[in-house]
């Protein structure tokens, strides 16, 4: 069975190390023989656990306590689920992961191809919320001010490629931009072609009651804390270097996010009406995991 394990470390570091650039690589899929996956063969084994699902067996079942009531199974009459509960959970978790075809993970898992996507796309519809709100909506704040400016919140934005639509060229060309601590709030699926500024104008009601930290591309938003554009005096300078430093752990974030979700870091091919869920489930999934690991 080690040779399961082995072919998700190998795409782990991988997947680690597509995160690090600006780039898509197109990395197309191997396939080898696999063994069976649930989570018997998980639970009592830390290192196999965090490859396949990105978290020990302990912080596996903090997951699943917080969604098991959310999980469908069927407990009435006619045929029993074929995958329990636990197991609907590790196979999310290690989609989001390791961002692999149907075809490749129903061997996994040992699983027909229609019970694997199933299985993950209702799992994901039951999940995604309770999580979103447990870990980012909801989340007790007990962060500390930063240093300057009497703020404690900063904003700051994601770009991933996904499969251009098909129709003319002029819907297509909507879809493209020409410029290449936690969450507490994130809005996901805007298109490329629309600046940070105006997704943050068209949401403003989010941002209320807020100073925010933000780089020049959100000048014009009020209550904002940005750059001085052209320093005067050394004490701009020194401010400039300060915020720019707050600014990184937004960076740290999502390196966090996309090493620790491959379906975050390629291309997204999946369907664009399930994107904003796929999303917010790994943004909370990383604040978990900022919990348990800070940045």
């Amino acid at each position: 069975m080690d040779i399961i394990f082995e072919a998700y470390q190998e795409r782990e570091d991988e997947t680690i190390q597509l995160a690090k650039y600006q780039e898509v690589i197109e990395i197309p899929d191997d396939s080898e023989e696999v063994s069976k996956v649930s989570w018997k063969s998980l639970s009592d084994n830390e290192h196999d656990c965090k490859i396949i699902t990105g978290f020990t067996p302990e912080e596996f079942i903090n997951l699943y306590n917080i969604v098991s009531d959310s999980i469908e199974e069927n407990v009435n009459r006619g045929p029993k689920d074929s995958v329990s509960k636990h197991n609907k959970l590790i196979m999310v978790l290690c989609y989001l992961k390791h961002y692999e075809t149907i075809d490749k993970m129903k061997d996994t898992f040992s699983v027909s191809r229609a019970t694997l996507d199933t299985t993950l796309r209702k799992t994901i519809d039951n999940i995604y919320l309770v999580l979103y709100n447990h870990y980012v909506k909801n989340i007790e704040d007990n962060s500390k001010e930063i240093e300057f400016a009497n703020t404690k919140y900063l904003i700051n934005t994601i770009f991933q490629p996904i499969n251009v639509p098909t129709g003319t060229h002029k819907k297509k060309k909507s879809c493209y931009n020409d410029r290449k601590g936690q969450v507490v709030h994130c809005i996901a699926g805007n298109k490329g072609a629309v600046s940070n500024l105006e997704i943050c104008q068209d949401n403003i009601d989010d941002l209320k009651d807020c100073t925010i930290l933000a780089d020049s591309s959100y000048k014009g938003l009020e209550n904002t804390v940005l750059h001085y554009q052209k320093p005067a005096n050394k004490h701009q300078l020194i401010f400039n270097k300060k915020l720019a430093n707050e600014l990184k752990i937004s960076e740290k974030f999502y390196e966090r996010m996309k090493s620790g979700h491959r379906i975050m870091t390629v291309k997204y091919r999946k369907s664009r009406d399930e994107y904003e869920k796929i999303f917010k489930l790994c943004v909370a999934l990383t604040n978990y995991h900022v919990l348990e690991y800070p940045l």
